[in-house]
């Protein structure tokens, strides 16, 4: 191989990533199993496509060697092949709101639907959380929570907050997250509670954030 054919042979190799990760649908699946594995019939479900169009972007990131899977009975569990998919996740979302105004303005106007915490770092709410001076609820799915949950959180998926209501103390506050600052579920279960009367605000950052920081999740069944 001549410096040539070796230049064109890096370029081609990387560009194989790219191309695994131009679709905006290919990007959301890897921001879903940065949640956890899952199988192709519930990435489906949660990414509203077949699972037939669902399996075929799947099957572009195995190609580029971005996921793997394993098989579960007569389920196909697909995972990220490692942690470096996550923060080329993370570093390809904070470059498009640093050179793109429009994407970081419109994250930030959702924020502004809601109270925030984002004067709080996550260990003072940490330390809140486990001194009981708040409540911390993670809204996600239960498979995401078990799969990997803030310290001091409980599960409360934003499908059951309203049934679960009773459970929540009105003289404290209750701090949502979910899976990343673009994520809404925490937005619209701070609506939920401030409309039933409760204090509630949302924590700007979520789990993919956290594991930006170096920071680690605990994995437990949901409770």
């Amino acid at each position: 191989m001549n410096s040539h054919e070796l230049r064109d042979f890096v370029y081609q190799q990387i560009a194989r990533i790219g191309k695994a990760v131009s679709s905006p649908k290919r990007l959301e699946l890897l921001d879903l199993l940065s949640q956890g594995e899952k199988t192709v019939e519930l990435m489906a479900l949660r990414s509203d496509m077949s699972v037939k169009l669902t399996s075929a972007h799947l099957k572009e990131l195995r190609h580029a060697k971005l996921v793997e899977t394993r098989k579960d009975g007569k389920y196909v569990v697909y995972s990220l092949a490692n942690e470096d998919i996550t923060a080329l996740w993370l570093r390809l979302r904070a470059l498009a709101e640093n050179q793109y105004k429009e994407f970081s303005n419109t994250l930030n106007e959702q924020g502004r639907v809601v109270d925030d915490t984002s004067t709080l770092s996550f260990d003072q709410v940490f330390k809140k959380a486990k001194r009981g001076e708040i409540v911390l609820i993670d809204v996600r799915p239960r498979d995401e929570f078990a799969a990997g949950h803030f310290p001091f959180a409980q599960s409360i998926p934003l499908e059951d907050l309203k049934k679960r209501l009773s459970e929540l103390p009105k003289n404290k506050e209750i701090i949502t997250y979910c899976r990343g600052s673009h994520c809404l579920q925490a937005n619209e279960a701070v609506k939920i509670l401030k409309k039933r009367g409760f204090k509630a605000a949302r924590l700007k950052e979520g789990v993919t954030d956290l594991y930006a920081q170096g920071l680690s999740l605990e994995k437990s069944t949901s409770r």
